[in-house]
């Protein structure tokens, strides 16, 4: 299972099992909101894990790497690249005060 945070404040978790997604998403000490959403195969399942994670990044979310929980079953997960938004580096030149 992935997971994402905001600001230390907010947390988000993405996991695929074969066609189904469920995600987790919620303040973090406060119980949170689980969805669960089953598509018509493995392939499209995984084209909505992309896009939404995409979307956490898009929102701020930072990954905070994988995460399986005791008594869950490890998460099966394609192994198609998840793309990363570009991040660019800003230039900012100090101003010298004579």
């Amino acid at each position: 299972m992935a997971r994402y945070e905001l600001n230390g404040q907010f947390f988000w978790t993405i996991e695929q099992t074969g066609s189904t997604l469920k995600t987790t998403i919620g303040k973090i000490g406060s119980e949170a909101e689980i969805t669960v959403k089953t598509f018509a195969n493995a392939r499209e399942a995984s084209g909505e894990y992309d896009r939404l994670v995409l979307e956490k990044l898009g929102q701020g979310y930072a990954e905070m790497g994988n995460v399986t929980l005791p008594g869950s079953p490890k998460a099966k997960r394609s192994k198609a690249v998840t793309a990363r938004p570009k991040t660019q580096a800003k230039a900012t030149k100090a101003k010298r005060s004579s």
